[in-house]
């Protein structure tokens, strides 16, 4: 009898770890059985990636290919459109954020796994994305700069000239990049022609960090030689083409509604605070705010890491899929192709919807800069 049940337990055991093991590969690979659906039977779940648009899974391309190259003590990646594989593609930048400490470098390897799945989504919608290193922690912003631009021009260069690559369409090329990230979008967007590289089509930023919030945080809490307290954004932006599309895709923790976000707050918000300066037409900017939901079983959280998959439980969920995807997927189809303006449209009730709840219940949408009576 001890025997029947330990052969029971073991059975069940082993049963568990099989449902487990199936549920995580189909959350990490974003396979169209989304993991998800496994961990919550009987409860309300979030939005699933939907099948059509922008951050849908209607893709051009099977699969992704990944290459790493190794510059600097570091290593960047070069993410390529396969199965089957384009002629050419056009090129996004995308710059990750600077999670680390003095001494540390900061290589694309280690950030890679938070935002891979991200980066497959554009890829597999027709993108070759470069996803670079910065270099050491302690480094000045023009380091980092200097390293980002050498490492995007390396692998255009590569792009170009070894043979088993996707050709880069140098005409549409577009930079991204989240956190400390959008600071360097910024940076290398207005410095690119001058410095070699493409002119830049869109500039969309995930999240981003307030040069002047931070500093006044510094300076209250007596923090010194933190990047964040001495980071500073060009003053002169007439390099940008007055046509560049601009997308900032803003989180819950930095303007969680109207009326609690004053107009002086959101012009010291980097992008408009900065940007609104130069002669890009405000038909060319979209300011988009996604939203916490704690209304299913698995919350819809919107924080400054939002766009990440780690350390998240459940990797993929409807945050990635309306909230970054659609938004990010859409601007680059917008600036190189003109097609899919009704899902940044700020008026658009498209652009803001972050579909529904698995009992029909919408999901709370997104805000906008209009909302805001920008």
């Amino acid at each position: 009898m001890k025997k029947c049940v330990k052969i029971y337990l073991l059975t069940i055991f082993i049963l568990g770890i099989i449902i487990l093991s199936v549920g995580f590969y189909f959350l990490i690979n974003n396979n169209k059985l989304n993991g998800y659906l496994i961990f919550s039977w009987g409860n309300i779940i979030g939005p699933l990636q939907p099948k059509t648009g922008p951050g849908g899974s209607n893709y051009l391309y099977g699969g992704m290919k990944q290459t790493g190259y190794r510059y600097n003590n570091a290593i960047y990646y070069i993410f390529e459109p396969k199965n089957p594989t384009p002629k050419s593609a056009p090129v996004l930048l995308y710059i990750h954020q600077v999670p680390g400490a003095d001494g540390m470098i900061l290589q694309a390897d280690l950030n890679k796994p938070f935002y891979i799945n991200m980066i497959n989504h554009f890829v597999r919608k027709g993108y070759i994305v470069i996803f670079p290193s910065y270099g050491y922690y302690n480094a000045s912003a023009k380091d980092w700069e200097d390293n980002i631009i050498y490492e995007t021009k390396d692998a255009l260069k590569k792009l170009k000239t070894e043979p088993g690559h996707v050709w880069p369409d140098e005409n549409k090329f577009a930079i991204s990049g989240h956190s400390l990230g959008g600071l360097m979008t910024i940076i290398v967007g207005v410095d690119a022609v001058k410095k070699g590289l493409p002119e830049p089509k869109a500039l969309i930023f995930h999240e981003g960090v307030s040069e002047e919030r931070s500093k006044k945080l510094c300076a209250e809490n007596n923090i010194t030689g933190n990047v964040y307290c001495v980071f500073n954004l060009p003053e002169n932006y007439s390099s940008l083409n007055p046509n560049i599309t601009l997308v900032y895709i803003i989180d819950n923790e930095m303007a969680v509604g109207p009326p609690n976000i004053t107009r002086e707050e959101w012009e010291n918000l980097y992008i408009y605070g900065r940007l609104n300066k130069t002669e890009i037409s405000r038909k060319n900017k979209f300011f988009l705010f996604t939203r916490t939901d704690i209304y299913g079983t698995i919350d819809l959280v919107s924080n400054h890491n939002s766009v990440q998959v780690l350390p998240r439980v459940f990797p993929l969920y409807g945050m990635d899929y309306y909230g970054y995807w659609k938004p990010t997927v859409a601007a680059l189809n917008y600036a190189f192709y003109g097609k899919d303006y009704e899902y940044i449209n700020e008026s658009s009730d498209i652009a803001k919807d972050m579909g529904n709840w698995s009992d029909g219940t919408k999901v709370i949408p997104m805000l906008s800069g209009i909302d805001y009576g920008v």
